[in-house]
C-alpha cells in the first residue's frame, strides 16, 4: 500500500500501452456491471488549457448505480464517498493505476450506512483491477 496525498491508496501495473490497458479496464468493468459515469482526461485538460505535454493521465469515476442508491438512501453525504476515483497513468509500455484504499474509507467519518456499500464496491473494484494488474507497491521518490 501506497500513501498519495495524505491518504492510503493501492497501485497497479497493467504490463500493455495505456490505450490498450483503457480498453481492457473499461471491459472488465462492464462484465462487473460497473459504470464511469464520469471521465477526465487529465493529460488532456492541462495540454489545452496550459500547452503542457504529459503522459497520458485519466480520471474515472466508478460506480454502480444499486450502490449509489444504497450510499445516499440513507444520509445523501454518501454522494461525498462515489463514485470511486480510479486514475489510470500510461508509463511507456505499462500503465499504473491508483485506487484509494479500503483503510482510508474506514478510517473517515462516514456514516456506517455509507462505509457498507462503498466498502463492497471498493473491494469489487479491486478484484477487477487485481485481474487486469497485479498489485504492486512503488517506492516513494
Amino acid at each position: 500500500m501506497n500513501e498519495i496525498a495524505g491518504m492510503p491508496s493501492y497501485t497497479y501495473v497493467v504490463p500493455e500501452p495505456f490505450e490498450r490497458a483503457l480498453k481492457l479496464i473499461r471491459e472488465a468493468l462492464e462484465r462487473e456491471g460497473l459504470e464511469i459515469p464520469i471521465e477526465l482526461d487529465v493529460s488532456g485538460r492541462i495540454r489545452k488549457r496550459l500547452g503542457i505535454s504529459l503522459a497520458p493521465c485519466r480520471l474515472l469515476c466508478i460506480d454502480s448505480p444499486m450502490t449509489l442508491v444504497e450510499a445516499v438512501a440513507v444520509d445523501t453525504a454518501g454522494a461525498l464517498y462515489l463514485p470511486l476515483r480510479l486514475v489510470v497513468s500510461g508509463r511507456g509500455p505499462q500503465t499504473t493505476l491508483h485506487l484509494t484504499s479500503l483503510n482510508a474509507l474506514q478510517r473517515s467519518e462516514a456514516p456506517p450506512a455509507v462505509k457498507n456499500p462503498v466498502s463492497k464496491l471498493q473491494a469489487r473494484l479491486s478484484r477487477v483491477l487485481q485481474r487486469i494488474g497485479g498489485r504492486q507497491a512503488l517506492s516513494a521518490g
